[in-house]
Order: C-alpha cells, then structure tokens, then sequence
C-alpha cells in the first residue's frame, strides 16, 4: 500500500473506530451478478426519498466490499454520483431523517477506497474530501458519532495520500 492509501485507510479507520456495522461478514458471502451493478446504480439514482437512498447506498456499499464489483462500480460512475449526494446532504445540514443515508454515502466510499488506488484517485477527484472532512464537524449526538463522522475520516484519509 503506497503512503496515500496508508493515510485514506488512517482516515477511515478512524470514522469506523466504535461504529456499528449488524452483520460485517455476510457481505462478503455471496458474489454479485456483473449486470446488478448497473441496476444498484440506478436504484440509487431513482430512489424517490432519503430512507429508499439509504437501502440503495447500504446495498452499492456491500457491493463496493467485493472486489469483483469496486471497479465496475467505478466505471458506473457512482462514485461521483456519491459524493454529490453527500455534499447536498451536508449543504442541506444533515436532517435527522438523512443521517442514515449520510451514514450509507460515506461507508460505500470508504469500501469503494479500500485497496483500490483508482477508486481513491476518483474521490479525489469528485472533490470528495473537503465532504468527508467537513463530516467531522457536523455536531451529532453521543449514539451517532460512531458511525458517520468515523467512517468519513476514514475515507478522506484514504483519499488524500
């Protein structure tokens, strides 16, 4: 892992450290068709409120934790795609109802960066860092801080290296 991937994984790390993830292992337990990337794309892209984006997002981050879909993912152009979202949700200031959906957008970054230097290059690119950074100093209560905060931190410091 080069220094920059070092210093992307530190960020995420440090977001996750105390998150909840419900079933971490079974997302690696089955393999995802190479037509179902495109249909999770846009999924995402259809879904009419916050709470179907959120499913959507959590369904393309289990994909994004497989190797065989990150850099089909890619190519979709998600990431982008992603990373507006996240941005509107934070110019939008986070409301109560989307912080299940910020929390969905940071952690399919942070699974589309983990060991892929072209998926890392592409957040950077989507401007994606200053919305992982500025995650961080979104007030949110003692039950929230584990998951959003963490896992973006950990995305942008994947990103930047």
């Amino acid at each position: 892992v080069d220094e920059s991937g070092d210093a992307l994984d530190e960020l995420f790390q440090s977001i996750l450290e105390g998150a909840e993830d419900s079933a971490p292992n079974v997302k690696h337990s089955y393999r995802i068709a190479d037509n179902d990337c495109q249909g999770a794309v846009s999924r995402f892209q259809q879904a009419p409120n916050p709470a179907e984006e959120a499913r959507a997002v959590s369904y393309l981050g289990m994909m994004a934790n497989m190797r065989s879909s990150t850099n089909r993912l890619r190519k979709l152009g998600l990431i982008p795609l992603l990373v507006d979202r996240l941005r509107q949700q934070l110019e939008a200031g986070v409301p109560d109802r989307s912080l299940d959906l910020v929390a969905e957008l940071v952690y399919c970054l942070r699974n589309l960066s983990c060991a892929n230097g072209r998926n890392r290059t592409a957040i950077r690119d989507a401007a994606g860092i200053p919305s992982l950074v500025r995650i961080l100093q979104v007030p949110l209560t003692e039950e929230e801080e584990g998951g959003a905060a963490e896992q973006a931190l950990f995305c942008a410091t994947a990103a930047c290296g």
